[in-house]
């Protein structure tokens, strides 16, 4: 998934990383809102004190991620559309 509003520094080792969004909307809202409109969970990087990221884990099944990150692109272009 390639999109304007998210970047990231990709991690060095483990199957966790921190990406950066630019939305008007605080983590946590995004990630509850995320969580309840299409069931993939992200960790709001809020409960870090670095506002504006999320926590994604990618431990997964790859067609598991790729679902999730597919279902996170439709996600944000409502988002953008408000």
């Amino acid at each position: 998934m390639r999109r304007d509003e998210i970047t990231y520094v990709r991690p060095a080792s483990g199957t966790t990383a921190l990406l950066r969004y630019n939305a008007p909307i605080g983590s946590y809202e995004l990630c509850t809102r995320l969580l309840e409109q299409t069931g993939v969970m992200f960790t709001p990087g809020a409960a870090f004190d670095i506002e504006h990221t999320v926590r994604i884990g990618f431990a997964d099944e790859a067609e598991t991620l790729r679902t999730g990150l597919h279902l996170v692109g439709q996600f944000l272009d409502r988002l953008a559309q408000v």
